[in-house]
């Protein structure tokens, strides 16, 4: 199904030149079936991390989206295979590592696209993801995001077998 864009994006995508900056909004929020996070400690809570890749920050829908330095590295193409995306954040708070760190299931990282002149409209997304493979390396935060395990899961979920469905055989 084709995306729905706005006129001002299509006419940036098509143009030549353009004085539009095509920004990636993401939201990296506790995995939802967390709950209180950090249960009897408040300040310690998972809050959502909201970032930009600008360097400037921006406010979209309401919420203020921090400017810093990060990457998403795509994998190869291979067929039979899903691959996550290498998502990287350089520079980051000792206190984003923290509580990164004591998050004990995937947390969820949403992904939205906008242009810069027009922060409101959404343009791509939300995409939600999982933030798996945490590694946290001085100011750096290298992981991995993937689609929902949905994906990875076996398919049928029940083994066939005479014992669990007698009336097949």
């Amino acid at each position: 199904m084709p995306r729905a864009l706005s006129a001002s994006a299509k006419a940036s995508a098509f143009s030549d030149t353009t004085g539009k900056a095509w920004l990636m909004l993401v939201t990296v929020s506790p995995h939802p079936d967390a709950g209180e996070e950090f249960p009897g400690d408040p300040d310690e809570n998972f809050a959502p991390i909201r970032l930009v890749n600008d360097k400037v920050d921006h406010m979209s829908g309401g919420d203020n989206y921090v400017a810093f330095a990060f990457d998403a590295v795509f994998p190869p193409e291979a067929s039979g295979e899903l691959g996550g995306v290498r998502f990287q954040v350089d520079g980051v708070d000792q206190q984003i590592i923290n509580t990164l760190r004591k998050a004990t299931l995937p947390p969820q990282v949403a992904v939205e696209v906008i242009l810069s002149d027009d922060p409101d409209t959404i343009e791509v997304g939300p995409v939600e993801f999982q933030l798996t493979d945490l590694q946290f390396i001085v100011e750096k935060i290298d992981g991995t995001i993937d689609p929902e395990p949905l994906l990875k899961e076996p398919f049928p979920a029940d083994d066939f077998v005479p014992a669990k469905f007698k009336g097949l055989f």
